[in-house]
């Protein structure tokens, strides 16, 4: 998520079970009455970053009672919420999307439609979605996340099924990327300096909040917290 464009960036995980997406916004301790961004019955899991000017852009993996599940993004950019659907995928597929906004605040959404398949990558270039594969390993992983630093470089991240992380990074139109072996259960967020320097925060197996950072080509990891049994 980026979170350097506004005074407080937030970055929002939301699961809904069988109701409709809404949304609220606070300002000094109060809170709105919720707006429904999404009218339809069913499973809604999403992510929420708020741009510059204090608009909101959701993604959301939408899954119907009956039908196929879908990846949308809504945002209130334009005064309401406007609503479109990026990708209507197979039944039982898809993972919670993740969102981050550029410095023309147009969405950047990272989703995987299956689980075997590189996560795709979709970049709103003020007309159109451009929408493409991670350069990624056909290997089962988990939700990708991403990062969109100060140069509009954009920073993808997520775990393998075989416990490795991926980091992929895109510089103009050229990508690159690297694995590390972390015994990662679950990746939890991406965060990339004002050196480019990248820090993912990940769950290990022993249920330990770990971060990994890329230095001089080198990944190194430390530990942030263990779990607290009992409490």
């Amino acid at each position: 998520m980026n979170i350097r464009k506004a005074p407080c960036f937030a970055a929002i995980s939301l699961a809904c079970l069988s109701m409709a997406l809404a949304a609220t916004v606070g300002f000094c301790a109060e809170w709105s009455t919720p707006l429904v961004i999404d009218q339809r019955d069913g499973d809604y899991y999403a992510s929420v970053v708020v741009d510059s000017d204090e608009d909101l852009h959701v993604a959301y993996l939408y899954v119907p009672q009956f039908g196929a599940p879908e990846i949308d993004y809504a945002s209130n950019a334009s005064g309401s919420w406007h609503t479109e659907k990026l990708e209507e995928l197979p039944m039982l597929a898809g993972t919670r999307p993740d969102i981050a906004v550029n410095s023309d605040r147009e969405p950047v959404i990272v989703y995987s439609a299956y689980s075997a398949d590189p996560p795709k990558l979709a970049v709103f270039g003020g007309r159109f979605w451009d929408i493409s594969d991670c350069p990624a390993l056909e290997m089962q992983h988990g939700a990708p996340l991403v990062f969109v630093d100060r140069d509009d470089n954009i920073h993808v991240a997520f775990g393998y099924a075989d416990k490795s992380i991926q980091y992929v990074w895109k510089t103009g139109i050229h990508w690159q990327r690297s694995i590390f072996q972390a015994n990662a259960a679950e990746v939890t967020g991406i965060v990339v300096d004002s050196s480019r320097v990248p820090h993912i925060t990940y769950l290990n197996r022993e249920g330990k909040l770990m971060c990994a950072t890329l230095t001089d080509g080198e990944w190194g990891t430390e530990l942030v917290v263990s779990p607290t049994y009992g409490m």
